[in-house]
């Protein structure tokens, strides 16, 4: 038979494969699962907005680059899961990447059974459980990562079996965009590794082998840690270059990478006409701060038919910043003067983008219904209202990110605080800000504010002491400790033990009109089929060396030794 028929079977694989995976990538029109996530993710790339993310950026990168434009990152969109896609949206286009990674694992997926030493025949089934797998063509038909780490590995195992130098250069390259993509895939490296030193101390062992080859050798071991850590490196200095903007998460960056994003903040005396960040201070290294704010839509609550919104927007607190975070302080004279704050100083706290005031009634709060309403609004005849009075703890100036500030009302004599109290329909677990009477003024400092002035408004330019280097580090840093930090189980976590017999699954999308359902589960013959081939290959090893201790030969050597080597 000729020999382009034994991958007859191949060709018609893929073929199913395509057209499984890429037919009427449109259905379901709306954001599925975990595309809420990477589509996030592109906004913030494609606004150039800086973010910390527990898992490495390639794929996110380079989803962000080869299928995203300015119309497809729009953050609303990608921002709830079931969330429609307007008409001319191209979801097709989005989830082709995807979709043809997933194709490559495949072809990828048949080299490896042949480069193991099995026959076509075996490659073929091995390959045709990989084509009709539910959970793999659920998980390559929308915009997820897992299929480019499935792809990878895969393609990293076929190179690596190329038992070669450059074969093996190449599998650590593909090795290290895996874990640049999630760096829980590190058990993949040290199984390649595995095979590469292996293959190194064999030839160490032969005093056959000649000087050159030897040092061949020694580049290969330095390779299984090098190239990987190189890829790594690389995708978090693209990331900290790319995304030049203050985003989401500079409150859990240190102060000189804050002051190197546009947007953002430097150590200075706080002026009249300054733009700035207002957040709660606490004496612990520990304590996360609660940015206030003004948002839309706006939220009316009643206490006994004593409604506490008079169609202002919502003041609130909450632990990101963006937008919505940046008030103006105004002189309540002379609104064009520029010096510097001072204790006992009267102020406007004027939102930049509704251009209201901020201000309290004697109302009762959404939550704490003993204490005063914040809101804001514009009224320019009765500007007294908006009159907050700067209390420092010293006599000095206020000071950029150093001075703790009470904001005290002029007309209520009340002051600005955070009941840390969250609000009943917050979306994102905002606080509650009220006003509360001396009296009964907590001694806590959740009453004490503290500002991060946005110079770039002023035409200022940013820091550029902090390095890429530095920026790098810091990054690395902060995602091992975000990853660290979520304590809080995932809300579609199952059992580890669940997986190997298809017995878990999640639920994708639900349409809730015709009860339409996508899950992500395993195929059933595929999963136990390989469960029961594991525990097989297992039990038959432990049966062929206890008959080779005896002489007892049923396979060859070689044959024995290679099967010991890729099961272990």
């Amino acid at each position: 038979m000729p020999h382009i028929y034994k991958y007859f079977g191949l060709f018609i694989l893929i073929a199913s494969g395509v057209f499984i995976r890429c037919l009427n990538l449109g259905h379901p029109n709306g954001v599925v699962f975990d595309e809420v996530y990477y589509g996030s993710a592109c906004s913030l790339y494609k606004n150039h907005q800086f973010f910390v993310d527990k898992h490495p950026p390639l794929f996110k990168i380079l989803a962000c680059s080869l299928v995203f434009e300015e119309h497809t990152a729009n953050s609303v969109i990608w921002s709830q899961i079931g969330n429609e896609f307007p008409k001319d949206f191209p979801i097709s286009f989005v989830r082709m990447f995807p979709a043809l990674l997933g194709v490559a694992t495949i072809p990828a997926t048949y080299y490896f059974v042949i480069s193991c030493g099995l026959s076509h025949f075996a490659a073929t089934i091995s390959t045709l459980l990989v084509t009709f797998d539910n959970g793999l063509i659920v998980q390559c038909r929308i915009l997820t990562s897992d299929s480019f780490q499935q792809s990878m590995l895969l393609i990293a195992l076929c190179f690596a079996n190329l038992n070669s130098l450059i074969g093996f250069a190449l599998s650590f390259l593909c090795i290290g965009a895996a874990v640049s993509t999630n760096t829980s895939l590190y058990y993949a490296w040290f199984m390649v590794s595995y095979l590469a030193l292996k293959r190194s101390t064999l030839y160490f062992a032969d005093t056959n082998t000649s000087l050159e080859k030897c040092l061949i050798q020694g580049v290969l071991c330095i390779m299984t840690s090098v190239i990987p850590i190189l890829v790594y490196i690389f995708t978090i200095a693209t990331h900290v270059s790319l995304l030049s903007s203050s985003g989401p998460h500079d409150n859990i960056l240190s102060s000189s990478f804050q002051s190197s994003l546009l947007g953002n903040i430097h150590e200075t005396n706080v002026t009249f006409g300054s733009f700035t960040y207002l957040h709660t201070t606490d004496e612990t290294s520990l304590y996360v701060p609660c940015y206030l704010r003004s948002v839309f839509p706006l939220h009316s609550t009643s206490h006994n038919n004593n409604v506490s919104n008079f169609g202002e927007p919502s003041i609130m607190c909450n632990t990101f910043k963006d937008e919505q975070s940046i008030w103006q302080i105004i002189h309540p004279v002379d609104w064009n003067i520029e010096t510097a704050v001072k204790d006992k100083d009267i102020v406007y706290l004027q939102h930049k983008k509704s251009k209201h005031y901020l201000t309290t009634h004697n109302v009762a709060a959404p939550v704490s219904i003993t204490k005063q309403q914040v809101t804001s609004c514009v009224n320019n005849t009765q500007l007294f209202e908006y009159e907050w009075q700067v209390i420092l703890d010293d006599n000095g100036p206020w000071i950029n990110e150093i001075s703790k500030v009470r904001f005290l009302h002029v007309k209520t004599q009340t002051f600005l605080t955070s009941t840390e109290k969250y609000l009943p329909h917050g979306v994102n677990k905002e606080s509650e800000v009220v006003c509360e009477e001396p009296s009964l003024r907590n001694t806590a400092c959740s009453t004490k504010w503290n500002s991060e002035v946005l110079h770039n408004f002023r035409g200022e330019t940013r820091s550029k002491t902090f390095g890429l280097w530095q920026k790098v580090m810091e990054f690395h840093r902060k995602s091992l400790q975000v990853n660290s930090d979520a304590t809080v189980p995932h809300t579609f976590s199952s059992e580890l033990v669940g997986w190997p017999l298809a017995q878990s699954n999640i639920a994708y999308w639900y349409n809730a009109d015709s009860n339409a359902q996508i899950h992500f589960v395993g195929n059933v013959v595929g999963w136990m089929g390989g469960v029961i081939s594991i525990l097989f290959v297992l039990i038959f090893c432990f049966l062929n060396s206890v008959l080779r201790r005896r002489r007892i030969y049923y396979i060859t050597e070689g044959k024995f030794c290679y099967l010991i080597a890729y099961l272990s």
